[in-house]
C-alpha cells in the first residue's frame, strides 16, 4: 500500500514518457507550468509519485498508470486533476488492451475531483459518462509559431495547380501516415508532402512508413524534414498550399489548429477533435480514416481547383482567428488550478481500497 501525506508543496505534475519530446501534450504541460509560474505557485514535474503528495497533484493522461495508485491513495484535504490530451485506450493495438485501459481510465476518473480535457469531442464523451460538473475545456493555442516577416497570414502566393501539402504529426501509427503515403502514389506528380515530425517515436512504425515510399517511388515527392523546432515551424505553415492530417483518432490535433491560423485549407480525418476545428466543405474536407482512396479524391480536388483552394484558405484563415491564444490558454488554466489551491483543505479523502493499477499492455 502506498502511504501518502501532505506536503510543504503546492502543485505537482505526474508525466511520463519523454517530456522533452515535441508533441501537442507536452506543449501544453509547458504552458501550463508557465502559468501557475507567472502567479508565484511553485510546480514540480516529475515522472515518479512520492511519499509527499502536495496540494494539488495533476495527472497527465498517459501517466494515469503510475498515477493512479498515487491519487487513490491521497489523504484529506488534497486535490486530484486529470490533464487529459488523449485517453490511452485510444492508442491500444487489442481490444483485450485497450478493454484494460478503458477500466483503469475509467476507475482513475472516479478519484479525481476535475478533468481537463484540450478537447469538445473527450468533453462530450466524458459528460455522457456522468462526469458532469467536473469537467473543463481547456484547448490549446493556435499561435505557437509565428509567421516569417514575408508571409502573411492566411494569405498564399501561389495558386497555380501545383500542390504542396503539409503534416505535422510524430510517426505513431494513429497517425495513419502509411494510408497518406498510399494516398500520395494515387496523385499527380505535382502534389509534393513534407512530412514534419519525429520518425524515432516508434521505429517499427517508421520503417513501415518508409518502405511505403520507395514502395510508391516517392522519394522525390516526400521529404522527411524530422524535428522541426518551433521557431522554425512558422516558416513551413507558410510555405505550404494545403495542411494533411489523416489520424485514426486525435484529441485536440493543436499543429492543425496552427495550420488554420496560417490559413491553410485543410485535409483530414473526421474523428475526434477534428471535426470541431473543420467543417466539411468549409475550411477543408473531412474523410474517412483509414482509407487512402478517399482521402487522394480530396486531396485531388485542392490540387485541380485553385478557385476552391482560395475559398477554402480564407475559410481556414476566418476559423484560425476565432480560435483562442496560448495567453487565453494559460489564463483559464491558470484560473482554474488557482480556485482548486484557494479550497484545496475543503476536499475529502478518497478511499485508497485500491493500491495497485490494474495491468494493462500493448
Amino acid at each position: 500500500m502506498i502511504a501518502v501525506e501532505p506536503s510543504g508543496g503546492e502543485v505537482t505534475l505526474l508525466v511520463a514518457g519523454e517530456p522533452d519530446l515535441l508533441t501537442g501534450g507536452n506543449l501544453y504541460n509547458r504552458h501550463l507550468c508557465a502559468s501557475l509560474a507567472s502567479a508565484g505557485v511553485q510546480v514540480a514535474v516529475t515522472t515518479t509519485p512520492s511519499a509527499q503528495y502536495p496540494q494539488v497533484v495533476i495527472v497527465d493522461s498517459i501517466a494515469i498508470s503510475q498515477g493512479f495508485p498515487w491519487i487513490a491513495a491521497r489523504p484529506a484535504g488534497t486535490a486530484a486533476v486529470a490533464l487529459l490530451h488523449m485517453l490511452p485506450s485510444l492508442h491500444a493495438r487489442s481490444g483485450a488492451a485497450r478493454l484494460r485501459w478503458r477500466r483503469l481510465e475509467m476507475a482513475f476518473l472516479r478519484r479525481v475531483d476535475v478533468a481537463v480535457v484540450a478537447g469538445q469531442d473527450l468533453g462530450r464523451w466524458l459528460h455522457r459518462l456522468g462526469f458532469v460538473g467536473r469537467v473543463h475545456t481547456i484547448p490549446p493555442g493556435k499561435d505557437g509559431p509565428q509567421p516569417p516577416p514575408d508571409a502573411a497570414v492566411g494569405h498564399r502566393r501561389r495558386w497555380g495547380e501545383e500542390l504542396r501539402l503539409l503534416c505535422v504529426a510524430n510517426w505513431f501509427p494513429v497517425k495513419g501516415l502509411h494510408v497518406l503515403i498510399e494516398a500520395l502514389a494515387d496523385l499527380p506528380g505535382d502534389v509534393r508532402l513534407d512530412l514534419v515530425g519525429d520518425p524515432a517515436v516508434d521505429p517499427a512504425y517508421a520503417q513501415q512508413v518508409r518502405e511505403a515510399i520507395r514502395r510508391y517511388h516517392l522519394e522525390d515527392r516526400v521529404r522527411v524534414a524530422g524535428v522541426v523546432p518551433p521557431e522554425e515551424m512558422g516558416a513551413r505553415y507558410a510555405a505550404a498550399d494545403a495542411f494533411v492530417l489523416p489520424s485514426m483518432f486525435e484529441g485536440y490535433p493543436t499543429a492543425l489548429a496552427e495550420a488554420l491560423w496560417f490559413g491553410l485549407p485543410v485535409v483530414a480525418t473526421g474523428v475526434g477533435g477534428i471535426s470541431d476545428l473543420v467543417s466539411g466543405g468549409v475550411e477543408g474536407f473531412l474523410v474517412p480514416p483509414g482509407r487512402p482512396r478517399p482521402l487522394a479524391a480530396a486531396l485531388r480536388r485542392l490540387r485541380d481547383d485553385p478557385a476552391l483552394r482560395r475559398r477554402l484558405a480564407a475559410a481556414a484563415a476566418v476559423r484560425g482567428r476565432s480560435l483562442p491564444s496560448w495567453s487565453e490558454t494559460r489564463a483559464a488554466l491558470q484560473r482554474l488550478i488557482l480556485s482548486l489551491l484557494g479550497q484545496y483543505s475543503s476536499f475529502p479523502a478518497r478511499s485508497p481500497d485500491v493500491i495497485l493499477a490494474p495491468d494493462v499492455g500493448p
